[in-house]
């Protein structure tokens, strides 16, 4: 005869049993959502800053400003960012400008150089050409875009170069893990002008900010302007209310020695060791070679040159708009030094050069197309100035 047997459970320990196995679900549950949820957010903050390998360098356009005419120039530059991985649109440089039309406030007699000299047709034509790549930003509502002008070289390092300048850029103006207005800069903001400068060596700097969400060089409401080409940039003054903070990137093998930096208007950088790039932010910049600009940038810069009034060059009212003097409201422009985008000079009397850029992308154009790698160098280590330069 089979034997049937009964197991009987009494109606209060299944109650409990159900309970334990309900808990330990939950349990298991949050655990896997936490976890997930961190390795997303560590996902997303790993794709922001690896954006700068992208095709648009981590930026949402990227804006060259060339005559229509100037084929020549844009056959290089596009040929040079082709072979160095970036993307670019052109807008049209002016040359068919009416002062009188055109021209929103401005002095009596006109706007002036910084030295009172009147402002020729070609600084009018840059200024709009200049205003036309601001203006597309806020017309297109692009989070961010670079604007470069198409005498510009760079490094064939570029994309490196930019990686860890994001990383200086976000260590200087984002603030530190915990909060909101607490930076790594103790000058920023500025409580006095008795305050130093400090030097923030951009490895220590590495993990103590709070990751930025919107731009792979800090949260766009935190920037302006990234003014990464130009002529020269000082270092901000105790006697001003720029933050003085310095981020340091030591033994950059993309720096020349010291002997062969040309600092333009710029500061000198001696009390540095060779090889040293520095980030601050901007004091007394000349040159718009090439700068990034934020949407709420973009939107300040249109008001206070396009909208408010048009005094002077559109580098000396970008220095003045960054430095906050002639009676513009500062703005948050930061800058690098020495400069990752400069003038590429190739005319008579010398020979092809670009200051401060060690594999010059024009000087290497050739060899970039035939897949050559023994790259031109003319600011070796411990070997003087080419001559003709």
């Amino acid at each position: 005869m089979e034997k049937v047997f009964h197991t009987h459970v009494r109606a209060g320990g299944l109650n409990k049993f159900y309970t334990y196995i309900c808990s330990a679900g939950v349990l298991i549950l949050f655990t896997l959502l936490f976890f997930t949820g961190a390795g997303r957010n560590q996902s997303l903050n790993d794709d922001l800053s690896n954006s700068v390998l992208n095709r648009t360098l981590g930026f949402q356009k990227i804006f060259v400003l060339s005559l229509r005419s100037a084929t020549n120039r844009r056959d290089a530059f596009s040929l040079g960012a082709s072979l160095t991985g970036f993307d670019v649109e052109y807008i049209d440089g002016v040359t068919d400008f009416d002062a009188e039309k055109a021209l929103p406030s401005h002095p009596e007699k006109g706007p002036t150089h910084s030295n009172g000299d009147p402002l020729q047709a070609a600084n009018y034509g840059s200024w709009r050409a200049h205003m036309n790549a601001i203006r597309a930003i806020v017309e297109q509502n692009l989070s961010s875009a670079l604007i470069i002008e198409d005498d510009s070289d760079w490094d064939i390092r570029l994309k490196s170069q930019l990686e860890v300048f994001a990383a200086g850029a976000r260590a200087l103006v984002q603030p530190v893990k915990g909060s909101q207005d607490t930076f790594l800069d103790p000058s920023n903001p500025r409580s006095s002008k008795e305050e130093r400068y400090v030097d923030i060596d951009i490895k220590t700097a590495a993990g103590k900010t709070l990751d930025p969400v919107s731009s792979p060089y800090g949260d766009l409401d935190r920037w302006d302007m990234m003014w990464i080409g130009n002529c020269g940039s000082g270092l901000p003054p105790s006697d001003k209310d720029i933050p003085l903070g310095r981020i340091i990137i030591p033994n950059d093998e993309t720096v020349a020695e010291l002997q062969h930096f040309h600092p333009g208007y710029g500061d000198k950088l001696a009390a540095y060791p060779n090889h040293t790039r520095v980030i601050s932010w901007a004091r007394g910049t000349v040159c718009n070679l090439a700068y990034g600009v934020s949407l709420p940038g973009a939107r300040r810069f249109l008001y206070d040159m396009g909208v408010h009034n048009m005094t002077s060059s559109t580098d000396t009212m970008l220095r003045q708009i960054c430095d906050g003097e002639n009676g513009r409201t500062r703005r948050k422009c930061a800058t690098v030094n020495p400069p990752l985008f400069n003038h590429h000079r190739n005319g008579k009397g010398h020979i092809p050069f670009t200051r401060n850029i060690r594999w010059s992308t024009m000087l290497n154009l050739e060899k970039l197309v035939d897949g050559k790698t023994d790259y031109i160098d003319l600011w070796k280590d411990g070997e003087p100035l080419p001559k003709g330069v």
